[in-house]
């Protein structure tokens, strides 16, 4: 595992074991390449750390394009974020959210402005927070790295919680943030009802959401300054993500930390060694959920899997066999000319071999996802998830690692 002195941010990075079979030993300037490769995703996805004070953060400029045609220029942070998903430094407002029905603290709610963002060629959709001149930017794309620019939002409104109301209305704000395209928590936080059935109660058969504990979300507690909220939502975490998600999140002063702490599918109780925190070192478990052949229209054959993972959204596995060199050098330049950017790309295994690290964008959804591609000489295998963190897991086997 490499490590990578990053303040504050989590890098998941390892040697990775390339999914194609084909034996043969990188070099040691592959190692060296990929290392720096990590160094820089390591700024770019992540940002800067959580713990240093807004007028300290690197903001980039940008110009947002209303429909009525006038411009608005913010900074906006992560600096290296908006330089990824926004080149050209412009953007158009796809539409501002109306929160006065959410029913959650208002004084900060009206400190800033929920905003939809898309690239100038409208093929995606992002979340962006603004105070002031300041532009703060949200994505599922980038997972619990979100927290550290909610942790920016909050020093820089100075709205940090002073009781178990506004720290559950963070926490719901966050998600929604992060994760939900700016919903309206009470579409996808599980309430418990009025008359909840008791823990110990085995009297009368027990639902999935009982098994869950999702009778008993959302609760809050206060401890030594630091607010921690335990609740469950409702998954929109990628294709394979669960039905269930549960939620810790921990606020404070200094910090907002995210905590997924498990990811409910079928089963009521999941693996031991699935039930992982979000945050520290960790492995991150990976199953395949579905498997099966398929045809593509430029004439490849198809190997399809569908992979879950026990911390947020699951893999796609497309790996595309075809009769010649130049059928498959066709796709993977496909990808990378549709891609939203890509972040790596270059030789692989052989003088044939090639890789890439992309950002994709989803047509129907307009939502964000990350591609890994490897092309040999007649085939390309696609690993997608619509988390970046997740995608680089898989790749390494499961472990991630937080660097401080």
């Amino acid at each position: 595992m490499a490590q990578i002195g990053c303040p504050g941010v989590q890098l998941y990075w390892a040697q990775m074991a390339y999914p194609i079979p084909m034996h043969t030993r990188r070099s040691r300037n592959g190692l060296i390449r990929r290392f720096i490769i990590a160094v820089v995703l390591c700024i770019a996805i992540c940002g800067v750390s959580r713990s240093r004070a807004p007028a300290e953060a690197s903001f980039s400029s940008l110009i947002i394009h209303n429909n009525d045609g006038s411009l608005v220029q913010y900074q906006t942070y992560p600096e290296a974020r908006a330089k990824i998903l926004f080149p050209s430094a412009e953007a158009w407002l796809d539409g501002e959210q109306n929160t006065d029905t959410w029913g959650l603290p208002s004084p900060f709610l009206k400190k800033i402005r929920l905003l939809r963002l898309s690239d100038m060629k409208h093929r995606f959709t992002i979340v962006g927070a603004s105070f002031g001149e300041r532009l703060f930017i949200f994505d599922e794309l980038f997972c619990s790295e979100n927290a550290a620019v909610m942790n920016e939002v909050i020093s820089a409104t100075h709205s940090s919680p002073r009781d178990d109301a506004e720290a559950l209305g963070l926490a719901k704000l966050y998600l929604s943030l992060s994760y939900y395209q700016l919903d309206d928590p009470a579409k996808f936080v599980a309430v418990r009802g009025s008359n909840p059935r008791p823990k110990d109660d085995s009297g009368s058969p027990r639902s999935f959401s009982d098994a869950m504990g999702v009778s008993h979300s959302p609760q809050v507690s206060h401890k030594d300054g630091v607010y921690s909220v335990d609740m469950f939502a409702y998954s929109k975490l990628g294709a394979t993500g669960g039905p269930v998600t549960h939620w810790r999140i921990e606020l404070a002063d200094s910090r907002f930390n995210e905590q997924m702490a498990e990811q409910h599918r079928t089963q009521p109780v999941p693996p031991k060694d699935a039930t992982q925190k979000n945050g520290g070192e960790k492995r991150i478990n990976f199953t395949v959920d579905l498997m099966g052949d398929g045809r593509s229209a430029d004439g490849a054959k198809i190997d399809l899997q569908l992979w879950s993972a026990s911390d947020g959204p699951g893999i796609s596995r497309n790996h595309y066999y075809y009769p010649s060199h130049e059928k498959a050098e066709t796709r993977m330049q496909d990808f990378l000319q549709n891609a939203v950017a890509v972040l790596d790309s270059g030789p692989w295994n052989n003088a044939a071999g090639k890789q890439a690290l992309v950002l994709q964008a989803n047509e129907e959804k307009k939502s964000l996802f990350a591609s890994q591609l490897y092309e040999d000489e007649s085939s390309v295998l696609e690993l997608s998830c619509s988390c970046l963190r997740n995608l680089l897991a898989a790749q390494s086997g499961g472990h991630t690692r937080t660097i401080h």
